[in-house]
């Protein structure tokens, strides 16, 4: 879980009160990011952010093969 991984030795510089706090270390000096992007379209590549989006996601799904049921696990229906 979290602690193991707070306890890995790679890990072993980081202040984690100071992660908490979103404030910069030099261990970590750009993450995570203190001050995050508001335009969170370049985060991705403009092969992807010039695409339209579809107008309705729902079209989407129009065709597709449904997913196998998998035990121990109940579908929820939207709207």
């Amino acid at each position: 879980g979290a602690i193991e991984v707070k306890e890995h030795p790679w890990l072993r510089d980081v202040d984690w009160t100071r992660v908490y706090r979103r404030e910069p270390q030099p261990c970590f000096p750009n993450f995570p990011p203190v001050r995050p992007k508001q335009n969170i379209a370049a985060n991705f590549s403009s092969e992807f952010t010039k695409q339209k989006a579809p107008e309705d996601l729902h079209q989407l799904s129009e065709g597709a093969t449904p997913h196998p049921h998998v035990e121990g696990f109940s579908q929820v229906t939207g709207p």
